[in-house]
């Protein structure tokens, strides 16, 4: 049975409007009248009806709802005959209600007002607690809130009209946490890098799924605005004034999607497939994995191989990323000897000064003097570092340009501009040799910075010169050219020093001075490194692996000027893969900008102030693995050409040694009941470089330092 509290037939019930503020005075009784009173609250009531008149004759218009027509009837002059009593109108229910709620709202506003004046006011205001985090850091509302320096009135102002733009309050944020000179933006990207991520995206064809839940995560996130370029305030993800153990982090998957140009329902049922995570670039350490493990550890290496993943491997200080281990412990076991020469065909050193070979004979009879030149200096052309040293020289640079081509050992049928060249060519090379003998590392000090156009620091150049002794400089002078400072002291003055031949006397005074055969050379006896002179040459011998000497040498011609011909002749030489000390075998060049290199003398490690999208933690995960262990994840690929990567110095043209990881082994864990299937499980949103806020407290020394 339904039962009405109020009827509304036209001829049952009159339209009440309860909304008014005012109401009949006899509505106490039952009795209110149908007229009521005006919107002053002033009885307007006089008559039951008015009287129609029907041609001579006045009718009764009282409605049904009141009684209908009256007996009596209206009054010759056509006046009702029922007046209604005249009342005091009162206020309705509804204004009664609003005045006591307007009363109690100026009330309380006070109230707050009174409260939020006092010296607890911030407190009293606060809608919750904040976190722990940001318990000590925000001891002033004003550190995060612009309108908090306005006072109270501005407090309220600010509660119900927006006076700050979402950039603004953000950027107290970021006063902080600091996230590059992008901050705000999606990712900390810029937009013009935002909008070349999105384009490519849609290059391969890839479209949003249909979902109500995304439709609706656009209009409540972001107002369905899904521009590279917009803002992104940072109270859209993080809400303060949750308590001390809220989340800050915490977000829901529709939130992160809302944004995306590929978006799906859950990472087991729709995600991506990997399509070649976790290999964005070559390795920097080159080790072919398919080489090792198929062809050199099962040959003769086999005693020496590693005996499981973890030989090499080892996860760092956060669990997060598999190191490599150090050379003496992964390495060395098969490559220390190879580093050190030994079983060497040729030479176990690099050469840094050689005497090359030169047709003395035809000079002289083009009347070209050069003085003593070693007749069984046989060296074909100058080895990198020397010719580097030359560089500077304007002569020398002359002549190498006018001797492009010619057979140094052979100038009977070279022309009279090409001898010349030799003759400067062959001075060239005594001067340096003079000047090293003489003033020894200054001149090599000197020498380099002429040609780098810089200042060498004490460290840098004792580096680089590998504390080359003066012995070694002045003995192979002395060697090789016995009266050279009387034939420089002769060049100078313009004069010609000569050839001047041997006496038989001479030869067997030095013959008896010559070291006897039997003696081993110098180049065996210098196992562990360093300089030594063997025939026509000052050669220096790799100490092993890091050898300082190499590394700042490779380190210098890496990022030098690439258009320089010598520098470029050093880059050649010792990056080559076979050259002495073996660097290059194993260490990736990468090209950086413009003509500028670098050595990849690490494997990959991680930065503390550096995040990427995706974020894994290894050591989690090692308790589940089964007997593959982590053959579980990577598996190898054994047909590709890993190597062939490293022919360039690009570093983002690679083939992986293995295969992606398959997402089924990520989502036979990672479902919607199962372990944690959140976008914040495996990705950041912050990336790049991430820099903490850092003091800038002035010091302060005292006036009278005996006065502490």
């Amino acid at each position: 049975m339904i039962f009405r509290l109020q009827h509304y037939g036209f001829d049952q019930s009159k339209y009440d409007r309860p909304n008014q503020k005012w109401v009949c005075g006899w509505a106490r009784d039952g009795k209110s009248c149908h007229v009521g009173p005006d919107g002053k609250g002033n009885c307007i009531a006089a008559h039951e009806c008015i009287p129609i008149r029907n041609q001579d004759r006045w009718a009764c218009s009282r409605a049904k709802e009141f009684g209908g027509r009256c007996l009596a009837g209206p009054l010759p002059d056509g006046t009702c005959c029922n007046a209604i009593p005249r009342c005091q109108p009162v206020l309705s229910v509804r204004a009664k209600r609003g005045a006591v709620a307007k009363w109690a709202s100026f009330f309380v506003l006070g109230l707050v007002l009174m409260f939020s004046a006092g010296p607890s006011g911030p407190n009293f205001i606060s809608p919750g607690g904040l976190t722990s985090q940001h318990q000590e850091t925000a001891q002033s509302c004003g550190n995060c809130h612009s309108d908090f320096k306005g006072g109270p009135v501005k407090w309220m102002r600010a509660a119900f009209v927006s006076t700050r733009s979402p950039q603004g309050e953000s950027r107290l944020c970021l006063s902080c946490h600091i996230f590059g000179g992008s901050s705000g933006m999606p990712h900390s990207f810029s937009e013009k890098k935002l909008i070349q991520i999105s384009q490519s995206i849609k290059a391969k064809g890839m479209v949003d799924s249909a979902s109500v839940e995304m439709d609706l995560a656009d209009m409540l996130s972001l107002n369905g605005e899904r521009k590279p370029g917009k803002f992104v305030a940072c109270a859209t993800c993080h809400q303060e004034h949750r308590g001390r153990n809220a989340n800050l982090a915490a977000m829901n998957n529709l939130r992160c999607q809302s944004c995306h140009v590929v978006r799906f329902t859950s990472f087991e049922r729709d995600h991506p497939e990997f399509s070649n995570f976790p290999y964005d670039r070559r390795t920097r350490l080159v080790f072919d994995h398919s080489r090792h493990l198929n062809k050199h550890f099962a040959g003769k290496m086999k005693e020496r191989a590693p005996k499981s993943c973890k030989s090499c491997h080892l996860p760092d200080a956060s669990g997060t990323l598999m190191t490599v281990r150090p050379f003496k412990v992964a390495c060395a076991a098969c490559h220390e000897g190879q580093i050190l020469g030994e079983g060497s065909a040729g030479s176990k050193g690099i050469p840094f000064i050689a005497l090359p070979g030169l047709d003395a004979e035809s000079l002289q009879e083009a009347k070209i003097d050069i003085g003593h030149w070693p007749q069984d200096a046989e060296e074909e052309g100058l080895p990198p570092f020397m010719r580097f040293l030359l560089s500077g020289d304007p002569k020398f640079r002359k002549a190498a340009a006018s001797l492009k081509g010619a057979d140094l050992l052979d100038l009977s049928k070279a022309n009279a501009a090409v001898k010349s060249a030799a003759g400067e060519f062959a001075w060239a090379i005594k001067r340096l040799v003079f000047d090293l003998a003489v003033n020894g590392q200054k001149t090599l000090k000197s020498r380099l910075e002429n040609i780098l156009r810089r200042r060498l620091s004490a460290a840098e150049f004792s580096r680089l010169s590998g504390q080359i002794p003066a012995g070694v400089l002045r003995s192979s002078q002395k060697k090789w050219f016995p009266r050279l400072s009387s034939e420089i002291s002769l060049r100078k003055k313009g004069k010609k020093p000569g050839s001047k031949k041997k006496d038989p006397e001479e030869k067997e005074s030095e013959s008896k001075d010559e070291e006897p055969e039997e003696l081993p050379s110098a180049e065996d006896i210098s196992v562990a490194g360093g300089w030594y002179v063997q025939d026509f040459s000052v050669y220096y011998r790799p100490s092993g692996h890091e050898d300082r000497f190499l590394k700042d040498w490779m380190d210098l011609v890496a990022g030098g000027d690439g258009s320089k011909e010598a520098m470029k002749g050093m880059f050649a030489a010792l990056s080559d893969p076979k050259a002495t000390g073996y660097c290059a075998k194993c260490h990736s060049i990468d090209r950086v900008s413009g003509k500028a290199r670098r050595v990849n003398w690490r494997a990959r490690r991680s930065a503390s102030d550096v995040k990427k999208f995706i974020r894994y933690q290894h050591t989690p995960h090692f308790s589940l693995l089964d007997e593959k262990g982590c053959l579980t994840c990577h598996r190898l690929n054994a047909n590709a050409d890993y190597l062939k990567g490293f022919k360039d110095d690009n570093p983002a043209t690679f083939t992986s040694n293995f295969r992606p990881i398959a997402k089924k082994v990520c989502a036979s864990c990672h479902t919607r009941v199962g372990a944690s299937n959140s976008c914040l499980t495996c990705h950041n949103y912050h990336v790049g470089k991430v820099v903490p806020a850092r003091t800038s407290a002035r010091m302060r020394m005292p006036e009278n330092l005996n006065n502490p």
